[in-house]
């Protein structure tokens, strides 16, 4: 019976468009890479904002000890001269240990500061890399996923086409019979019997009804699923 060569040949069509719908929804989605360049952008980023930070800390303690240095040269020029009563000289020689003392407080501060900018700057430039390189592969999945995306498009174009002229050679109420029992059935309608199983739920088939179905003169379905069983011949 021809009908059901095409009808077994639009279940297949059906398969291969799923199965390439369902390839289209997956690849549409980001690939791994994708993920992976925003973790290490976010990582350069933040490396790159705590140097920024660490930066503008040193320059504030630059600041800082270059503000005592001027006062430390101005206490030093007063107590050279000799001017001024013993108290006042007493007074300006501890304040001018007090700032020395800060001073050395604020250098050492500052050696710290320059010693951690040093093994950050090269955080940030490993971090740099890292995300330049992860960008790098993320572009290459992008245009190996647009590719392939554009040959199952094109897959699926083709296999509409081909759905449709076969579609177009059934019978109206069969073809509606086929559809109802696709979308029941979840997308397997037509099955092939093996082994003298039904294909879908594998039920045994009795010997008068397999005979029958071995005939392919009439439309059998399963009497358990209610698919539509078909026999390959040959």
């Amino acid at each position: 019976m021809e009908e059901l060569d095409i009808l077994f040949q639009l279940q297949c069509i059906d398969l291969m468009l799923e199965a390439n719908e369902r390839k289209l929804r997956e690849i549409t989605a980001p690939p791994p890479s994708a993920k992976a360049t925003e973790e290490k952008l976010s990582l350069f980023q933040s490396k790159d904002q705590e140097l920024r930070n660490l930066k503008r800390d040193i320059k504030d303690r630059e600041l800082e000890i270059d503000s005592l240095s001027q006062k430390i040269k101005k206490l030093k020029s007063e107590l050279y001269s000799g001017k001024g009563g013993v108290k006042e000289l007493m007074d300006k020689q501890s304040d001018l240990e007090a700032l020395t003392k800060n001073q050395k407080k604020l250098e050492d501060v500052l050696l710290e500061l320059l010693e951690k900018a040093e093994v950050l700057e090269s955080e940030v430039h490993e971090a740099r890399e890292q995300w330049s390189q992860k960008e790098k592969e993320k572009e290459e999945d992008l245009a190996r996923q647009a590719k392939e995306k554009a040959e199952i498009e094109e897959a699926i174009e083709k296999l509409k086409q081909e759905r449709k002229s076969k579609a177009d050679l059934l019978p109206v109420d069969l073809l509606n019979t086929y559809e109802k029992l696709r979308r029941s059935m979840m997308g397997r309608a037509v099955v092939e019997v093996k082994k003298d199983k039904c294909g879908g739920c594998q039920i045994q088939i009795a010997s008068r009804k397999l005979s029958e179905i071995k005939k392919r003169n009439s439309i059998i379905t399963c009497e358990n699923c209610g698919r539509i069983l078909y026999w390959k011949e040959g």
